[in-house]
């Protein structure tokens, strides 16, 4: 994980580096979030850019604009890259997982493409699980939390969630069905 956060910062880095080049930043900058027009000719920009100049495929360029609108908190946007990325490779396993954060009230089919396209990814398992418990389908919260807790047991930066993940198992266990509750007794 800790290389695709370097990955993303950098990729971000390098997304400002080029504004700075075509001379778009500043006006970038201050220009509302709303004008859709103008963004819209910046990411054009930027597309031809990194396609010429990377090598990258556009579903690779699109998941990572999807990415860098993503920590921007332009969710929108992020979604729309992710699902042209999608839509150009649907084996794009990180954008399935971000749709999937980003529709968090019916992430079921975003979470089941992601593990589809990388079983050894685990997040998607982890809230897929949480989605499960939340909805009262009690068995198939434990199949996916016991699935992500076997997958994610040697990634040092997963041991947080493998914790909680094992909470909400034991409490599943236990005959606790609330998700409410469940929450309180893990401390959320």
């Amino acid at each position: 994980m800790c290389k695709k956060r370097l990955f993303v910062f950098c990729f971000a880095a390098s997304l400002a580096c080029l504004l700075l080049e075509l001379g778009s930043l500043p006006s970038f900058a201050q220009t509302p979030a709303a004008d859709e027009n103008y963004l819209d000719r910046i990411d054009r920009s930027i597309i031809q850019k990194l396609k010429a100049e990377s090598g990258k495929d556009e579903a690779q360029i699109y998941q990572e604009l999807g990415l860098v609108y993503f920590q921007q908190e332009d969710f929108d946007r992020s979604f729309m890259y992710f699902n042209k990325a999608v839509a150009l490779n649907p084996r794009a396993w990180w954008a399935w997982y971000y749709m999937g954060l980003l529709n968090m009230k019916e992430p079921e089919k975003y979470f089941k493409k992601a593990i589809q396209a990388n079983p050894s990814f685990a997040p998607p398992y982890y809230w897929l699980a949480r989605y499960y418990c939340k909805k009262k389908n009690i068995r198939e919260s434990r199949k996916f939390f016991e699935d992500y807790i076997k997958i994610a047991k040697n990634d040092p930066e997963e041991t947080p969630r493998i914790r909680t993940a094992e909470r909400f198992v034991e409490l599943l266990k236990s005959g606790e069905t609330d998700y409410r509750q469940i929450l309180k007794k893990i401390n959320f």
